[in-house]
């Protein structure tokens, strides 16, 4: 995200500032106002889209703490990359620490089921051509 604020913005605002025409500056600031603003509805998209995603297989009766699970391994996976760092209210997506709480929350709440044991690939594959031939 700095690097596409940087690229975007950075050369025109050091012309802006060496020449004193504000102006550019003021676009800057009101475009990257706008751009934290489409950033937080990106980020309440990707919580809706994980809501849906725990009920979805909820339904399907497969066992959702696979989506924490999922989220913690990414989380594992990239602790040491440079975008682990940038705050949330920059990022499109919530951190993967923020989605694993809001699944534990939804795994709380959640009604206790039996969930189909899914031993292997092809069986859940075969499960899902059954489910889409009735369509």
């Amino acid at each position: 995200m700095p690097e596409v604020f940087f690229s975007r913005y950075g050369i025109w605002t050091l012309i802006s500032i060496a020449i004193g025409d504000g102006s550019v500056l003021t676009d800057v600031i009101t475009g990257f106002g706008a751009n934290m603003e489409g950033l937080k509805y990106s980020r309440l998209y990707e919580t809706e889209s994980d809501t849906k995603g725990f009920e979805y297989l909820q339904m399907a009766k497969i066992d959702p703490s696979g989506l924490r699970i999922f989220f913690a391994k990414l989380s594992e996976e990239h602790k040491d990359d440079a975008t682990s760092v940038i705050p949330q209210f920059l990022s499109t997506h919530p951190s993967n620490e923020n989605r694993i709480e809001n699944i534990k929350t939804m795994e709380d709440k959640a009604p206790k089921t039996e969930y189909i044991i899914l031993s292997d690939y092809i069986l859940f594959r075969n499960l899902l051509i059954d489910k889409n031939s009735e369509c």
